[in-house]
This record gives C-alpha cells, structure tokens and sequence, in this order.
C-alpha cells in the first residue's frame, strides 16, 4: 500500500474476515484469526493468533476450554472460556471479566481454541481443552482474579499504546 494512502475500513474487512470463517468452519477446516481484545488477558494478549477447529454435533466442550462464539451478523467472534450449563445454553467468561456471558446457544458456538501463537516470541502453544492450570487457579481465587486480570489488561493495554506511539509501529 502506498505511504498516506487511506487505509481499509475496520469494520469492512472484520465481516469479511468472520464470513470467510463462517465459512471455512461449516466445512470443517481449521481457522487462523488475530485476537483483538483483552477479554482473555493475560492467557491471549490482544493481537495475538489464535487456532480454532471445529466442534462436533454431538460433542460436549469441557469446562475451561475456550470456545468461540458466533454472534451473529454484524459481530464479530467472541473467544471466551466455557464455566458451565444452564439447561441446553452454555455459559461462557472471559480471564479478566468479572461476569459470566449472556448463555449461548450449542449451534452458536463455531469451535474450540487449540494453539495461540505468541505476538512476541512467534511461538505456538497448546491450548488444554480442560483449561489447564492456569483456569483452574482463575477459578480458586475468583472473583478477586477476574478483577486483578481486568485492572492488569487495561494498563498493559495503555502500556503497548504508548510504545506505539514512541515507535511509530502500528
């Protein structure tokens, strides 16, 4: 792209990005997308690559997997970790949130995380499908946690902005 040409618009190329992962996911591929918030700090940091692949019909998400939800048109995904059931609804919560999700739906949930790719170091990680550790301590100490993460990502969030604008990187 040419120096001080205008770029894309955001919101554009976000719906066509999540329709072509509408799409890749109803035929069963695996999806490769950036995260882009600091609903899962510090597990995911904003920016970060996330793998997701389908899930079975018939396969029940355990608890602490991160799931991906479809929203619906208009939205974009929505990677949250999944804390329980109400009835057939799935209830799912971001690591620095302090409330659980409005329940979801079982045919709004597109996948299931399994690899996060490191902005910094460029390395891939597993995602446990039960959580890991790292949930299970979230867990015990909720919901002190869920605040501690929340007040952490809003100042590393400020913290990456400055440092953008000191090097000018976008």
């Amino acid at each position: 792209m040419p120096q001080g040409a205008p770029r894309a618009d955001k919101k554009l190329d976000s719906e066509v990005v999540t329709e072509l992962s509408r799409k890749a996911i109803s035929k069963g591929l695996n999806v490769r997308l950036k995260a882009d918030g600091i609903s899962m700090f510090p597990y995911i940091w904003p920016r970060e690559m996330v793998t997701f692949r389908p899930m079975g019909k018939d396969e029940e998400p355990r608890d602490g997997s991160m799931l991906v939800i479809d929203r619906g048109p208009g939205f974009e995904f929505l990677l949250h970790r999944k804390t329980g059931r109400q009835g057939d609804k799935l209830i799912t919560r971001g690591d620095s949130v302090e409330h659980d999700d409005t329940p979801w739906r079982r045919d709004q949930v597109l996948g299931v995380v399994t690899h996060v790719e490191g902005r910094f170091t460029h390395k891939r990680r597993r995602v446990p499908d039960r959580g890991g550790l790292y949930w299970m301590a979230l867990r015990a100490a909720a919901p002190l946690s869920y605040k501690v993460n929340g007040i952490v990502a809003r100042c590393a969030i400020l913290v990456m902005r400055a440092l953008r604008g000191l090097t000018g990187r976008r």
